[in-house]
């Protein structure tokens, strides 16, 4: 056997890094070079190479046996035994092999086993990770979300059966289209009270949208909403909402899902809320009562209509109409009190009286349960009991591993790594049974909590349990996490609500004693049973609506989230006084004002002391 040619890189590779380290090119690696040197006959060499490649030792090791097995088949020419004896005296390699190795090992240190036997340990576990890793790949990749339900096919199925002439969204996108563009000076009209100074402007934009309020009248007047849902726009009403822009095609998806279903009426109904606030300004500037009370009874009517199945946001918008009308009428009755009729101010209290609940206005979740259940569908797989797991079309379809906004996930990271990191995630995320009942227990306790008065919420010390739930949901819980809204945020706008209902109908109730007595009266317990059923609550404190007299006008207030009565005093800043922030939390020392609205407020000069000695 020729031995091998000594290059450099032979010699650097095959000799120990410790013996580098020192200087020395021992080549003590090369387990062929002793056989090559030994220069024994023909078929010992090739027997020992066999034989050595067969122990699976380390290199040095090899090197060792190498040595031994050339030592012994020299000793055995010494003595004159032939090569294709000693060849055949040698027995089977496979046996002389194992021998070998078990005998290599047993001088190895004691250390060098122990770390042998963790990595084998080691390799054993990560070939059962990997085992197992691989049957979860392919049971993320392999299931298929089981989009048994069609909400939006569900909900417009019931708009179908909603007669046409009974349906106000037909009406008003033909109004919405023929609308002239509001521009950003008219955009804040709203809210700013008429003067002589600004009544050409106002009269004038009025004038341009007359056929508009016309038709947003008459549809206000309809009961059902009647808008279908869809995932794709209207060409003609986004062309007419948002001039000059370019509208992206989408495709109307047969059972889209309620994440993607698009609402584009309701920033259109709150241009239309405030058009009708700013004619009834005009109105009542004109001494045009009747058109002021049509359009007051318009703003109530566009946050009362009825829809099969509401989100959160349309209720917040409707809330949003009701408060603007309520404070439009609170204004009109503050410049003018004499403006409406007894009959009209009768017909308001019955108006406003029916708006939501008879006690605290309560958000419906009906809209939300849509949305949460139909995304549970179409991201987990469906075993027909009830469980399942995430799915790599899920979760592709969905974007759950995108941004909150709706990115597809691979838009992110890219659909090989989802497929990759699926079968982890899956194991991190909670499954199908767990995430629905975490998500029905939280809102079980969410009802619960906002069942109860909210006079006695406020003196809890604590978070409510279902916040707190919230709080620990952490990362299993992501789609619940990403679905469900800031409820105690979302059952504040149903308070404000609730207490703006309360003061307007005794608002008008005092108008209406006033009107019939010429005077008004020292205690709203006088308006009970003629005009009030009932004083109405301040739901802060579950105590009577506050009441009394400030500079011969009404004042009435409630006492905010402090539970303090303050006597009515508004939050006062530099730039003037705010009559609505004690409905913040977090603020003591004020009260929340409904009526003198917020004009007379921002409009008066004054400090504390003048304030309190004035009444």
């Amino acid at each position: 056997m020729k031995p091998p040619t000594n290059t450099a890189i032979r010699v650097f590779r095959y000799t120990p890094w410790r013996d580098i380290v020192r200087g020395r090119m021992t080549r003590r690696l090369d387990w062929r070079r002793p056989i090559a040197q030994a220069e024994l006959p023909e078929l010992i060499p090739a027997l020992i190479e066999r034989v050595v490649k067969r122990t699976r030792l380390t290199k040095l090791e090899k090197s060792d046996i190498a040595r031994e097995l050339c030592a012994h088949f020299q000793d055995g020419i010494k003595e004159g035994t032939p090569p294709s004896t000693l060849v055949k005296d040698f027995g089977d390699e496979r046996t002389a092999a194992k021998l070998m190795t078990r005998a290599k090992k047993r001088t190895r240190p004691p250390f060098r086993k122990a770390c042998m036997r963790t990595l084998k340990i080691f390799g054993v576990f990560l070939l059962l990770l990997l085992a197992v890793y691989a049957f979860e790949f392919v049971r993320f990749n392999t299931a298929k979300p089981n989009i048994a339900r069609n909400y939006t096919a569900e909900y417009n199925a019931e708009i179908d059966k909603i007669p046409m002439d009974q349906r106000a969204w037909p009406i008003y996108r033909q109004a919405i289209i023929k609308a002239s563009p509001m521009t950003q000076e008219e955009a804040q009209m709203s809210g700013v009270p008429i003067t002589d100074s600004n009544y050409e402007s106002h009269f004038a934009y009025i004038q341009r949208n007359a056929d508009f309020l016309v038709q947003i009248r008459q549809a206000a007047s309809i009961p059902h909403m009647g808008f279908p849902w869809s995932n794709t726009q209207d060409p003609e009403l986004f062309k007419a909402m948002y001039p000059g822009q370019e509208l992206e095609p989408l495709s109307a998806l047969e059972n889209p899902s309620v994440v993607s279903i698009l609402l584009p009426h309701l920033g259109s109904l709150r241009r239309a809320a405030q058009l009708l606030a700013i004619d009834a300004s005009l109105a009542a500037f004109e001494g045009d009562a009747n058109r002021a009370y049509e359009d007051l009874m318009a703003l109530i009517g566009m946050a009362s209509h009825e829809s099969p199945t509401e989100t959160i946001i349309e209720q917040l918008i409707e809330i949003a109409i009701f408060h603007q009308a309520s404070q439009t009428l609170h204004e009109l009755l503050w410049h003018n009190p004499d403006l409406f009729t007894t009959d009209q101010l009768a017909d308001f209290a019955r108006t406003f009286e029916s708006f939501g609940y008879p006690d605290e206005y309560i958000i419906n979740l009906d809209g939300e349960h849509a949305m949460f259940h139909d995304a549970v569908q179409r991201i987990y797989s469906d075993d027909g009991h009830g469980d399942g797991h995430l799915t790599a079309k899920g979760l592709r379809e969905f974007g759950i591993l995108g941004s909150a906004a709706g990115v597809a996930p691979e838009e992110v990271v890219g659909p090989q790594v989802v497929s990759v990191t699926g079968p982890i995630t899956m194991h991190f995320v909670a499954d199908r049974r767990d995430l629905v009942a975490k998500y029905n227990e939280i809102i079980a306790l969410v009802i619960r909590e906002h069942a109860r008065p909210l006079c006695e919420r406020l003196r809890d010390t604590q978070d409510p349990e279902w916040l707190r739930m919230h709080a620990q949901l952490g990362t299993k819980y992501p789609l619940i996490q990403m679905l469900m809204p800031a409820y105690d945020r979302v059952f504040e706008r149903g308070i404000k609500s609730t207490m703006t209902r309360n003061a307007t109908v005794t608002l008008i109730a005092l108008e209406r004693f006033r009107i019939g007595t010429r005077a008004y009266p020292t205690s709203l317990d006088e308006l009970v049973p003629k005009y009030l059923p009932a004083v109405p609550e301040d739901i802060f404190d579950c105590n009577p609506l506050r009441y009394r007299l400030h500079e011969g006008r009404p004042l009435i207030y409630s006492t905010g989230f402090d539970q303090q009565d303050d006597g009515g005093h508004p939050y006062i800043s530099p730039e003037g006084a705010d009559s609505s922030t004690a409905m913040n939390r977090g603020k003591t020392g004020i009260d929340w004002i409904f009526f003198p609205p917020s004009s007379y407020w921002w409009n008066k000069q004054y400090n504390e002391e003048e304030y309190y000695k004035q009444d």
